[in-house]
């Protein structure tokens, strides 16, 4: 998913899904199949001949509903227990709870697949510890990151560029300022947007003499100084970037990056964890 969904209802609804169509297609084929192969058939599914091979398109079809229904988070049976916590209890906890539940079958996989050497159950074990693990930590920094604001973490100095200059300087500055990304203005303006990626592709493909005017980004996102720290995350995410201008009353007014946000997280994170 693109992102996690931000209230109860649509995680259940979402998950539901999954397993909802696994039932109504078993429903549906269940008649056809059954007159089709024969009661013998039907309850010895295969691939070994065709009546038990069509059996076998049956039976995967509940086997995956109730698999799925599993309540080892991330799968759709720990998002349906994700989002059943939540209302009570809240996101973060929810979560927190559905992880460890995660965690929990994820070890039972990796030991039913150890103990009868079942190769497909260990990889599902550890995707299962891993995925989990992984939008917990999602949630925990978004949960940390929605209390802070753009405006307080705005760094007070940045280096802006015009078109005009050439690749070759931008190169420079960055090996010397520790800045990756560049607002372009004109008259002030912001007109442009380059990243450290847009140098390196100007200078692979146009040499360094090229001006950040030929190669510079027309569209972009900026941010506000009032947007939330986890709207200008997911705005960098969605568009591939490291960061995004900052622009107050439409006058550019700082640069904010990945690394910025980072910072918060990892700072607050600690201070949680320091008694």
């Amino acid at each position: 998913m693109g992102a996690i969904p931000e209230k109860p209802y649509q995680e259940f609804a979402i998950s539901v899904a999954g397993p909802l169509f696994n039932v109504i297609l078993g429903l549906l084929m269940f008649f056809p199949i059954y007159g089709l192969v024969g009661r013998e058939a039907f309850f010895k599914p295969s691939l070994d001949s065709w009546p038990q091979t069509f059996s076998y398109l049956f039976w995967i079809n509940p086997i995956l509903a109730a698999f799925n229904l599993l309540p080892a988070f991330p799968m759709d049976g720990g998002r349906l227990l994700r989002a059943a916590f939540a209302r009570k209890l809240g996101y973060r906890k929810a979560t927190e709870i559905a992880v460890n539940f995660g965690h929990a079958f994820a070890l039972i996989f990796a030991f039913i697949g150890i103990l009868y050497s079942h190769i497909m159950l260990i990889v599902i074990a550890v995707f299962i510890y891993m995925a989990a693990s992984n939008e917990g930590t999602q949630v925990e920094v978004k949960e940390i990151l929605k209390n802070y604001r753009v405006s307080d973490i705005l760094p007070g100095k940045f280096l802006t560029l015009t078109k005009d200059v050439e690749l070759s300087k931008v190169l420079e500055i960055i090996f010397h300022q520790h800045q990756e990304d560049f607002p372009v203005l004109e008259n002030h303006k912001l007109v442009g947007f380059l990243t450290r990626n847009d140098v390196i592709y100007g200078m692979h493909q146009y040499g360094p003499n090229k001006r950040v005017g030929d190669i510079m980004r027309m569209t972009f996102p900026k941010a506000r100084p009032q947007d939330s720290l986890v709207k200008v995350q997911s705005t960098m995410h969605k568009w591939g970037l490291k960061a995004v201008p900052v622009l107050k009353d439409d006058k550019l007014c700082g640069i904010i990056t990945l690394e910025d946000i980072s910072r918060v997280y990892i700072m607050m994170a600690n201070h949680k964890e320091t008694p």
